[in-house]
């Protein structure tokens, strides 16, 4: 199955940040900066633990609902730990080294989602406008623990299970050097449990299109490995980096990590998977732009797992970009991503949907595209 997914979205605000961009935010320049290029009424709401550390209303970082700015790019990419805070510090007396470092406000935001659904047809056994309040309640720890450590974490409420779990994290480690004496690079580790979580961008899974969906509507079946199979069921943990604002890379190995069992016995990872990721962008005077790959490799267990059970194999490499113009008073962001997914097995089972784990038989070599 072939299917290709460019989206296209007219937003309603614009940023451009300075080509430097430092950790200390003392200076009044920066608020004043974007406060000056942000229309009041433009707070495209996320998390408010983010909004008190930085002094900034959510629209410097977000265009809208989750989508990234330039500058909420930057946040991520230093770790979540830029801040206008006066941080409560104390020093080792004995090595003279600063030993603590805390935010004087709590890390902690909340989100509620409620929907209603309608269908052209009602689905067979049930009613037509479906109602969910909520449909989704998460609660966030979210902020800077250090001057170099920071965090995203959020456990989530769902009301068509009835039940509380761990949802995403990112759990990460972000520090500056120079290369040579005037190149500029960001560096760091994340922890995290769902390939993609760590991206900057919303052309990948876990933060792409759509932002939020119906619990009932009907939907497709299948789709890739990468796109939310592992999400909460694998433990990464990888390096990163961003040298002179242009080129990303980033590499990571996960391993399956299942919630609600503390052995993973059936679909687990076999030993651990790779993930990559490359991004070149540049940015001018109004426009942006960024084009990348990332990809995964996974050899999975088909169901029981267990020493000389054979494995099924999956390639999920993604070409994705990003387009960013001013556009009058707003902007013009257009977005995509393709992901084609090789799977190399016929030993066992393996899963047409992953998320659903209905399982069927298959050819040798199948390509499923997303």
């Amino acid at each position: 199955m072939r299917s290709i997914r460019w989206f296209v979205l007219v937003l309603v605000a614009w940023i451009s940040l300075p080509s430097s961009l430092h950790a200390d935010w003392r200076d009044d320049a920066v608020r004043a900066y974007i406060r000056a290029r942000m229309s009041a009424n433009l707070a495209a709401a996320h998390l408010p633990s983010f909004s008190r550390q930085t002094g900034l209303a959510c629209s410097a970082c977000h265009y809208q609902f989750l989508t990234l700015t330039p500058f909420g790019r930057e946040f991520k990419l230093n770790g979540y730990t830029l801040t206008r805070q006066q941080l409560i510090k104390e020093k080792d007396k004995s090595k003279g080294e600063q030993s603590l470092s805390l935010s004087p406000i709590p890390l902690v935001a909340a989100m509620l989602q409620a929907s209603v659904t309608h269908t052209k047809d009602a689905q067979p056994g049930t009613q037509n406008d479906n109602a969910e309040l909520p449909q989704q309640l998460s609660a966030f720890l979210a902020g800077g623990l250090t001057s170099k450590i920071g965090i995203f974490t959020q456990f989530t409420y769902s009301g068509a299970d009835g039940s509380f779990g761990i949802d995403n994290i990112d759990l990460r480690f972000a520090n500056k050097a120079k290369l040579g004496s005037s190149t500029d690079m960001v560096y760091g580790v994340s922890l995290n449990n769902n390939p993609t979580v760590q991206d900057l961008w919303n052309t990948t899974p876990a933060w792409g299109f759509p932002f939020a969906s119906s619990d009932v509507a009907p939907a497709g079946a299948a789709s890739t490995e990468i796109d939310g199979a592992l999400a909460q069921q694998a433990l990464g943990f990888g390096a990163y980096t961003m040298v002179a604002k242009t080129v990303y890379a980033e590499f990571s190995v996960y391993r399956s990590a299942m919630q609600g069992r503390a052995l993973p016995d059936s679909f687990a990872i076999s030993g651990v998977a790779p993930y990559w990721r490359l991004g070149l962008q540049k940015t001018w005077e109004n426009q942006y732009v960024m084009v990348g790959t990332y990809g995964m490799h996974i050899n999975q267990f088909p169901g029981s797992v267990g020493s000389g059970i054979p494995t099924d194999a999956f390639t999920d490499i993604g070409i994705d970009a990003q387009a960013e113009t001013k556009a009058g008073a707003g902007s013009l962001v257009a977005r995509g991503t393709w992901i084609p997914d090789h799977r190399d097995g016929g030993y066992g089972s393996v899963c047409a949907c992953a998320r659903e784990r209905k399982c069927k038989r298959r050819p040798e070599d199948q390509r499923l595209y997303r």
